[in-house]
């Protein structure tokens, strides 16, 4: 049995992930549920808690962006995720994206502007779309 040559593998992979991406834009377009959760808060009554946990799982594995969403601080170094930036597409969700937020950023920023970067990392899936607050449901 012959090897396939590293290169196709990454090749492939990327072709893989630019299309989960394309699908996940594809049906966000219809809008996105979000939520914007603290460290160590248990997902377990968010209505999209086995998605988010398993988007959270990736990032822990380093498959996600490993950087703070407002001063893009790497994660890979001793820097704590204090709150993490989850959402999912609100038609027929099956897969989420999480971001972090740096423990300094947490303690120092007003919310107000963490919430202006999130909106600034969200438009990335939904171009032009607007974010604003929501009643959260049980």
């Amino acid at each position: 049995m012959r090897a396939i040559p590293p290169i196709r593998e990454n090749r492939h992979a990327r072709r893989h992930e630019a299309a989960k991406v394309s699908r996940f834009r594809r049906r966000s377009a219809y809008g996105l549920d979000t939520a914007l959760v603290a460290a160590g808060v248990p997902l377990d009554t968010h209505p999209h808690a086995n998605i988010f946990k398993a988007a959270l799982g990736d990032f822990v594995r380093g498959a996600g962006a490993l950087s703070c969403i407002c001063c893009e601080a790497d994660f890979e170094t001793a820097l704590q995720p204090a709150a993490f930036l989850y959402s999912c597409s609100a038609v027929r969700p099956t897969a989420a994206t999480v971001s972090a937020v740096c423990l300094p950023c947490w303690r120092d920023l007003p919310f107000a502007e963490i919430e202006g970067h999130a909106a600034r990392v969200l438009s990335r899936f939904v171009p032009g779309g607007s974010f604003g607050p929501r009643e959260a449901t049980p």
